[in-house]
């Protein structure tokens, strides 16, 4: 995709592809880059984690081919159990 949201600390795959190619793109042969890795990290194979809420640009080179993704990672929503209210006695 060209645009993604990653919900607090998780993980999204990102997969390149080569316009006209009839084979595929190589995936093993993609070079991923993240355009701040302070906000998210990219693997090889494409698998954004979100570290921060923010967003980045993320690129895929293979090749002269080059391909762009814009990843937004939102705040991470802490989760507390609530509490009943008290019952009058």
């Amino acid at each position: 995709p060209s645009f993604a949201r990653i919900d607090g600390l998780r993980f999204t795959k990102l997969t390149a592809v080569l316009s006209g190619s009839a084979t595929g793109t190589p995936q093993e042969l993609v070079t991923w880059v993240s355009s701040d890795t302070n906000v998210a990290t990219v693997a090889s194979g494409g698998l954004v984690k979100g570290r921060k809420a923010g967003q980045v640009q993320i690129t895929a080179s293979w090749e002269s081919a080059r391909g762009f993704a814009t990843v937004v990672v939102l705040d991470q929503v802490a989760k507390k159990p609530i509490s009943p209210p008290a019952l009058p006695r």
